[in-house]
């Protein structure tokens, strides 16, 4: 998943949304490993920041479950055990089991629409053999599902939840995972509009199980 993102964005702005977005990606690409300590003076310097926003950003990270912060080592990447990941599937698992019964059913044609385009993209990149590039595309089909969510706070629930989920489903990307994905956009591309939702909801549970297992496997997750 590996992309440049070791300096700062240009321009005006948030400077703390950019701080949180490089330090996140990072994160979330395993460029910064579990456990590794996030020195200040270190990352302003390499980010060409100051403090203040640098701490905002450590909040904000924080709050996704990406960083810990403690009075004695300060701020060090959030580790990933495999009871925690365990734990994580369930609560995401759950949340994503009612986003897709109350989207589906509503799907507007120029979301599906949107989705196809995503799904064209997403299986290229898997016969290609670009496993990054197609873990890329499953979070971009995902964050079109959302998009198009009435509820905002099911939204907000799932936002909590989706930095670490995305972390862990990068960690342990596999192409059998992403077969399991391949058959969900399918099933949510066919039944959309419907309320026959079983097949959705089926091929959502092979991808938890699927990453379920290779939480399990995966020598990169802490037991």
């Amino acid at each position: 998943m590996a992309r440049e993102a070791s300096t700062l964005p240009g321009g005006r702005g948030g400077t703390r949304e950019r701080v949180a977005a490089v330090l996140r990606d990072e994160i979330l690409d395993g460029r910064l490993a579990p456990g590794v300590t996030l020195r200040t003076e270190t990352v302003t310097e390499r980010l060409g920041v100051s403090n203040s926003p640098l701490r905002e950003a450590f909040v904000q990270l924080e709050a996704e479950g990406l960083v810990e912060v403690t009075p004695n080592r300060g701020v060090v990447v959030a580790p990933l055990t495999r009871d925690g990941a365990t734990d994580l599937i369930r609560i995401g698992s759950l949340l994503w089991d009612a986003a897709i019964r109350w989207i589906v059913p509503t799907l507007e044609p120029d979301t599906v629409d949107r989705l196809r385009r995503v799904d064209v993209d997403f299986g290229l990149g898997l016969r290609s053999g670009d496993l990054a590039g197609a873990v890329l595309d499953a979070e971009r089909f995902d964050t079109v599902l959302l998009q198009s969510s009435w509820s905002t706070e099911l939204v907000r629930a799932l936002d909590t939840v989706r930095p670490r989920l995305q972390r862990l489903g990068r960690l342990v990307a596999s192409y059998d995972l992403m077969e399991r994905r391949r058959v969900l956009h399918a099933s949510v591309l066919a039944a959309a509009g419907s309320t026959d939702l079983d097949p959705v909801a089926t091929a959502f549970g092979a991808v938890w199980t699927s990453l379920s297992d290779s939480v399990r496997d995966n020598p990169r997750v802490a037991p």
